[in-house]
C-alpha cells in the first residue's frame, strides 16, 4: 500500500516478495546507466517473480 501524508510518502508491504524494494533497486539501477528511454526496458510481474529486464543490458 501506497500512502501520502504531509508531503512524505510511506510504503507497505505484504506477502512473500518484497516488491517495492525491488521497484527502488531498478529505478536506482535506471538512474545510474544515464536514465535510458523507457521504452528500452521491459516489466513482468507474476505471483512467482516479478522481473525488470533491459534486453541488451
Amino acid at each position: 500500500m501506497l500512502r501520502e501524508h504531509d508531503g512524505r510518502w510511506t510504503v507497505r508491504q505484504n506477502g512473500p516478495s518484497r516488491i517495492w524494494d525491488a521497484v527502488e533497486a531498478h529505478l536506482t539501477r535506471w538512474r545510474d546507466a544515464g536514465a535510458p528511454p523507457l521504452e528500452q526496458f521491459e516489466i513482468t510481474l507474476t505471483s512467482e517473480q516479478p522481473s525488470i529486464t533491459w534486453p541488451g543490458r
